[in-house]
């Protein structure tokens, strides 16, 4: 009840907003969408990532309070991104993962980036339905990476995505990191390659007339030549 809720919510901010192509948009999406995304797995220490550190760029994991505050005071955001925010402000509501928060030199939040682990699969369960894999003790998931707008082409999320794997990768234990990402993404692909990431897993989310579903099926070489980056 409580996903039903939130979309509910959305949908309503939307119409409070009187953005019928946002409200067009999410319908049409409701009625027929296909949508890959890949599974990329990397064995911690191959290769070794190694926290450098900027000066130019602070990053800290914030309270929930504090979390929330940095989600709403940013710059003006198109419906897009609003809807992006709002699912984010859901996972501190729900206390799902944890969030790294990349500060800039002006000291203005400009990237967020979830870390979800072991102790979040049941709440996963609960509030996304299947579209996330079992995570092992042994295992995290980097998840729900979001640039500020004004902050993008200025490669912060490749500064800020190494520096806290290699934050994570010193819990002891750790095996094993995963990430999502859309073959479309290429730069981000490129990135995460480079950063020793390889596909195991595509993950095709459909939705048909308001019934949505994920399915994953096994990588094979050739899926997409993006992943080739």
């Amino acid at each position: 009840m409580t996903a039903l809720y939130d979309k509910l919510n959305t949908f309503f901010l939307l119409l409070r907003k009187g953005d019928m192509q946002g409200i067009k948009s999410i319908l049409t999406c409701r009625l027929k969408h296909d949508e890959v995304c890949y599974l990329l797995c990397r064995k911690i220490g191959h290769p070794p990532i190694k926290y450098v550190e900027d000066d130019t760029l602070k990053i800290k994991q914030l309270s929930a309070e504090k979390l929330v505050t940095a989600l709403s005071d940013t710059e003006e955001r198109t419906v897009g991104e609003c809807l992006y925010f709002e699912r984010r402000k859901r996972l501190v509501k729900y206390k799902i993962g944890r969030c790294y928060v990349s500060f800039d030199e002006a000291g203005i939040p400009c990237h967020f980036q979830w870390i979800f682990d072991n102790k979040d699969n049941g709440k996963l369960a609960e509030h996304f339905h299947g579209e996330f894999p079992y995570i092992a003790p042994d295992e995290f998931i980097l998840e729900h990476a979001l640039t500020l707008p004004s902050h993008r082409g200025k490669k912060i999320h490749d500064r800020a995505h190494g520096n806290i794997i290699a934050l994570e990768e010193r819990n002891p234990g750790i095996r094993q990191c995963m990430t999502f990402i859309n073959p479309q993404n290429v730069p981000t692909m490129r990135t995460a390659r480079k950063l020793g990431f390889v596909p195991m897993m595509r993950r095709r989310e459909r939705w048909f007339f308001f019934t949505h579903r994920f399915v994953f099926e096994r990588y094979e070489n050739g899926m997409d030549k993006q992943l080739n980056g």
